[in-house]
């Protein structure tokens, strides 16, 4: 799905209720105000979570948010996924142990051929920034086109080096395709 304002915007800023809680702004900072408030409440965002608040909006404003393309759209990670695994790594006390290269390369491998990996929208220097924070050997294991996983919303590059007991809280998170290496 892909979206994109109307020309004709309100006259006064937009007010929307997501999951109970309402935001108020204009379109961006209705999406960093839901960013915070995951943030906040140690919510990890899960892939997709842009368009529960489009859809918000535009069920709120149908003549200024418009739904530009349906259908299925190619999985993309974006930094707000990315900032939301960080945080759960931090929270989770994650130390800088990391797994060898070879099981590194073996968990990258399986990311490069599974369909439900993605891009991630952002930059390099972000890519850099999560390398740092993580103190990971090296990057670039997985292709730009697969470095995000659109299942868990991490950053592919960074979780291949995280041990498996630091992944605990994930396994049952989500629904791992049977070829993941999560399993």
């Amino acid at each position: 799905m892909s979206w994109r304002t109307g020309s004709k915007r309100p006259a006064k800023p937009l007010s929307v209720i997501i999951d109970g809680v309402e935001y108020k702004g204009w379109v961006k900072q209705i999406f960093k105000q839901y960013i915070n408030k995951a943030d906040f409440d140690s919510r990890h965002l899960e892939p997709g979570w842009e368009n529960r608040v489009w859809s918000a909006l535009h069920e709120a404003y149908p003549n200024y948010i418009i739904e530009t393309k349906t259908g299925p759209s190619p999985p993309v990670v974006n930094l707000a996924s990315i900032r939301s695994f960080l945080k759960l790594v931090r929270r989770r006390g994650i130390n800088r142990e990391s797994v060898s290269e070879e099981e590194a390369i073996r968990r990258a491998e399986i990311c490069s051929d599974c369909s439900l990996a993605g891009p991630i929208s952002g930059c390099g220097s972000c890519k850099r920034l999560v390398k740092s924070i993580l103190k990971i050997p090296r990057l670039n294991l997985v292709p730009a086109n697969k470095s995000g996983c659109t299942v868990c919303g991490c950053y592919v590059d960074a979780k291949v080096w995280i041990k498996k007991e630091h992944l605990v809280g994930e396994l049952d998170k989500y629904e791992w395709p049977n070829h993941c290496w999560m399993h």
